[in-house]
């Protein structure tokens, strides 16, 4: 009894460090978007042209501002700004050289969140650029037409063929375990009750639980 009790206990233990270590890891995560997803290139920049686009919604916090490149050709640099009412209320900009299919553009810091706000990037490099993004009207789900994309990118007073994707990235570097609660949250919502964040949790939880109430049944047992 004492045997399969200790390797009952082993294996708990060994199951929730299997756990922990991808729930410890760090990495960039993303606060939120503006739902256009990316397939391919829709807003086309020449050297020195600006692409802006209406109703986004920009959090206080994110630090940061990604946007899907259409190439890996050397780009760069990127302006990008925020406007309200007229107001620049956020700037960033990136290096040059860049050879990436997705970049992140640093922002200023915001004293609040601004929604419908003026989403701008400008090509202030030598060679062109495209933004990856979603043809205007192109993009449907079981809703209708994703927001925004009634409105696309505007060019020189010329309208483009859609929008840019924006992602906003959080603060810092959260691990796997401090976004627990954001998916377990999103997991209900799109089960569509209450169920499907609980039983996340739930398959979280148990095999610690289990760990723990079978180290100390063997502790148990062996004070006896």
């Amino acid at each position: 009894m004492r045997a399969t009790l200790a390797a009952a206990a082993t294996a708990a233990v060994v199951v929730a460090a299997l756990l922990l270590g991808p729930l410890t890891q760090r990495a960039p995560r993303l606060e939120s978007s503006n739902q256009h997803p990316n397939r391919g290139g829709v807003v086309f920049l020449q050297p020195g042209q600006e692409a802006c686009q209406p109703n986004e919604d920009l959090p206080r916090k994110s630090p940061a501002a990604v946007v899907n490149l259409g190439s890996e050709a050397p780009a760069g640099p990127l302006v990008m700004r925020f406007v309200s009412a007229g107001r620049e209320i956020a700037r960033g900009r990136t290096g040059s050289g860049l050879r990436t299919s997705t970049l992140a553009i640093p922002l200023s810091k915001r004293s609040a969140e601004s929604i419908g706000v003026e989403a701008c990037i400008r090509n202030a490099g030598r060679v062109p650029v495209s933004l990856g993004g979603t043809l205007a009207g192109a993009a449907r789900d079981p809703r209708g037409t994703l927001p925004g994309l009634e409105n696309p990118a505007v060019t020189d007073g010329v309208a483009q063929s859609g929008r840019f994707r924006l992602e906003y990235r959080l603060p810092g570097e959260p691990t796997n375990l401090a976004m627990a609660g954001r998916v377990a949250t999103r997991v209900g919502l799109l089960k569509g009750s209450w169920v499907g964040s609980w039983a996340m949790w739930f398959a979280l939880l148990v095999p610690m639980l289990s760990a723990a109430v079978a180290v100390a049944a063997l502790a148990r047992g062996e004070s006896r």
